[in-house]
Formats: C-alpha cells, sequence, structure tokens
C-alpha cells in the first residue's frame, strides 16, 4: 500500500509539472510583439488578458509617442526649452555643452565656466516677442517651443548625415500656440497657430543644429493660421 502511494504521489507531482509545461510552451508561442515593441507595462496587460482567459478580448492599446519617448533626449529639451530649464537645455544641446568645455580647455576656472553656463540661460530666458518671427535661416529655439504653447509629439523619423555629427534619428513634434500675441510669427508678420518641427539628436544623445538660428528645423509648409479671427 505504501508503494502504490508513493507512485500515486510521484505520477500526480509529474501530471503537475507536466501542465505546467505545456502551459510555458503555449504561452511562449503567443505573438507577443506588441508588447515587446511597447515596453513592460503593455506586456503586463497583454498577460493579464491572457491569463484571465477573455477569448475576443481585442489587442492592447498601443502606447503614445509621448509616452514612450518621454526620456528621448529630444522631448526632453523641447520640455525643457519651453520651461526655461536651463541645466537640462544645456545638457542635451551639443554645441552649449561644447561652448563649455571650450571655455575649460583654454584655461578657463570655473568661474569662467559658470559665466559662461549663466550667458547662456540669460540668452534662453529672453524671450522679446519682436525677435519671435521665423525667416530664411531659422530662428531661435525658445520662440519655437514657446512658454504656454502645446507640444504634441507626432513621429520619429530616420537620421541623417549632413549636419555637425551624424543625427541618429529625429522627433516631429507639432507646436501650438494659445493666442497671436503669444505665438511665433512667420516671415510676413502672420502670427502662426500651429506648426511641425523636427529636432534632430546624434548617436551620442545630443541635440544637434540643424539651422543657422536655432537648433530646431521649422517647417514652414506647415504653418497654419486657424486662430478662427481670420488670420
Amino acid at each position: 500500500m505504501k508503494l502504490g502511494a508513493a507512485f500515486a504521489i510521484i505520477g500526480g507531482s509529474m501530471t503537475v509539472c507536466g501542465l505546467m509545461a505545456w502551459h510555458l510552451a503555449t504561452r511562449d508561442n503567443l505573438d507577443l510583439s506588441g508588447a515587446k515593441h511597447h515596453g513592460n507595462a503593455v506586456q503586463a496587460a497583454t498577460m493579464q488578458g491572457l491569463d484571465a482567459g477573455t477569448a475576443g478580448v481585442g489587442a492592447p492599446e498601443p502606447v503614445p509617442l509621448s509616452v514612450r519617448l518621454a526620456d528621448h533626449p529630444a522631448v526632453r529639451y523641447a520640455l525643457a526649452m519651453q520651461e526655461n530649464d536651463c541645466d537640462t537645455v544645456i545638457a542635451t544641446s551639443l554645441w552649449m555643452t561644447e561652448r563649455l568645455h571650450f571655455v575649460r580647455r583654454n584655461g578657463g576656472g570655473e568661474g569662467d565656466v559658470q559665466l559662461a553656463r549663466q550667458e547662456l540661460c540669460r540668452r534662453l530666458a529672453d524671450r522679446r516677442l519682436e525677435n519671435a518671427q521665423w525667416g530664411a535661416t531659422g530662428v531661435e529655439d525658445r520662440y519655437v517651443f514657446m512658454p504656454g504653447s502645446s507640444i504634441e509629439v507626432l513621429a520619429v523619423e530616420d537620421g541623417r548625415a549632413d549636419l555637425e555629427r551624424d543625427a541618429k534619428e529625429c522627433v516631429v513634434f507639432r507646436v501650438s500656440y494659445p493666442a497671436p500675441e503669444r505665438s511665433l510669427r512667420d516671415a510676413n508678420g502672420q502670427p502662426v497657430r500651429t506648426l511641425e518641427v523636427r529636432v534632430w539628436v546624434s548617436r551620442e544623445g545630443y541635440v544637434l543644429k540643424a539651422s543657422v538660428h536655432g537648433d530646431a528645423e521649422v517647417d514652414s509648409s506647415s504653418f497654419a493660421y486657424d486662430w478662427g479671427t481670420g488670420a
């Protein structure tokens, strides 16, 4: 009797192990490509749906680009520029970072570096609206990513090799302004309601200069003037 009971226990354990192995094998064969692309949060949601056995439930909602790219250098740069976060703007901008390195390399002490940093921050905060006008050579980024504007992530595009460093990719933004008197103006002085702009990023994670004035590349063909007042 004891021998028979032992075999029964062993047989039961093997059955449980076999069921667990089958469950893992079949689960691994399911198409989780969406979860792999959209990160841990979506993967967790997908697995919860599978474990619940909810037949006919659709695929999980795709994670918005603004969430997936929240820590992207281009996104951090745009938001920091809008919010006058000078430290983040300098840390993500290649030419600003190199400006401070240049001061150090040429014998400047820490006091000189701090003065150079303060000058960069002063320029960032100087947003005189009479200078908020796009031209053929671009416009300073502080007039594109204006305080109070709405910044939407539209897409990520492949890189290019004709900037100061090879660009790995760019993030495309749509910027919307709250009022005509607080917006960028086009070359004719018309207040722009919305526009699209590209911020290019190097493989090292630095924002690259893509215009003579300003780093960002403003797409003038995207200018829209739908203020609802005939502007």
